[in-house]
């Protein structure tokens, strides 16, 4: 889907006000899947943060643009509760109640510090 803007930028050699519209468009989106791990941000408030790691899937989806812009209006994403993240981070990741008590002990000091 082809979206209209108009823009204005500054000849670099001259300094003059350019105007004009500019348009980008794009027919298909490529989706990488990620893992998970442990986050880092200071700022979550109940439990561990989860952040994506470094590691992903090399295996690629590529969906056309039109049919994902109305898949993304049908199911809006959603925030995983405290329960929910422990679980994805314990029973599914694998990481032990020790590492995720010396993580969350690490998150606490990060939030210290940044007030």
């Amino acid at each position: 889907e082809e979206k209209e803007d108009c823009s204005t930028s500054i000849d670099s050699e001259n300094g003059l006000e350019l105007r004009g519209k500019r348009r980008v468009s794009f027919s298909t989106l490529e989706i990488r899947e990620y893992d998970v791990t442990v986050g880092d941000h200071p700022w979550c408030e109940d439990g561990l943060p989860m952040s994506l790691d470094w590691k992903y899937d090399e295996k690629t989806t590529v969906l056309e643009i039109h049919p994902y812009e109305m898949g993304k209006l049908i199911k809006p994403p959603r925030l995983l509760d405290l329960h929910e993240r422990y679980d994805r981070l314990r029973h599914k990741l694998g990481f032990t109640d020790h590492l995720l008590y010396m993580a969350r002990l690490q998150t606490q000091l990060r939030r210290k510090k940044s007030m």
